[in-house]
Formats: structure tokens, C-alpha cells, sequence
């Protein structure tokens, strides 16, 4: 909801899919954005990085405009 009405994004058709061997191979560079509890890290060899989220649904409306 805060991606389409902040940046036209509309993503509710959206859902995560599973990386492949393919797709990581041909990635100049991968960002997984999740909570690390929540989420598979990638090991350095495939240029990954990691961007720490709390978890978005927890967030109240305020906390979660202030995170994007």
C-alpha cells in the first residue's frame, strides 16, 4: 500500500519467488532485504549484501513511512 500511494508502485499482485542458479550467476549484485531471521543470506561469492529490515508487519503505519 505505501509503495503505490507513495511512489506509484503496486505491488499486490507481487509475491517472493525463488532465486535460481541462473538468476545469481547473471546478477551484478544481489540485496536481500528482510529480517535476518526471516531471511537466507548469500555467501560473498555471489556479490551479496544484506539490508536489515525489522519485521514490516509489526510496524505501526508511522514507523513504517519512516522506514521507507
Amino acid at each position: 500500500m505505501l509503495l503505490k500511494s507513495r511512489y506509484g508502485i503496486d505491488m499486490s499482485g507481487q509475491r517472493p519467488k525463488m532465486l535460481t542458479e541462473d538468476m545469481l550467476k547473471s546478477a551484478s549484485k544481489i540485496i536481500t532485504v528482510c529480517n535476518p531471521d526471516d531471511c537466507v543470506l548469500l555467501p560473498e561469492s555471489y556479490n551479496a549484501g544484506h539490508w536489515n529490515i525489522p519485521k514490516f508487519e509489526a510496524m505501526d503505519e508511522e514507523e513504517k513511512e519512516k522506514s521507507l
